[in-house]
């Protein structure tokens, strides 16, 4: 479950039970937190269109799996812009499937 997920995926009532159903989980230990990556030089990950993984998030960019979708590639083109270090929202980016899970 992508705790950073955005809310307006889901009815409000679904959301909250979700969220504090997943924040009970990881107060347990029986779910680890996802952390979006940072890059080589420890700055927050930006790849080179400007957009950050919580833009990603925010305009739905990109599927929990990793995908593009319809929104990114209307305003950005077919494939994910890298970052100066290389990496992709879908490496970095807890939304798109990426990211670093720490407990």
């Amino acid at each position: 479950r992508n705790l950073n997920a955005v809310e307006g995926d889901l009815p409000a009532v679904e959301a909250h039970q979700c969220l504090t159903k997943c924040a009970a989980e990881v107060a347990a230990g029986k779910q680890e937190v996802c952390r979006d990556r940072k890059l080589n030089n420890g700055n927050s990950w930006e790849e080179a269109n400007g957009n950050t993984c919580m833009d990603y998030q925010r305009f739905r960019y990109c599927t929990d799996s990793g995908q593009p979708t319809q929104a990114y590639m209307d305003a950005h083109g077919g494939t994910f812009s890298p970052s100066e270090d290389g990496t992709v929202a879908s490496e970095a980016c807890c939304a798109c499937g990426g990211g670093g899970a720490r407990s």
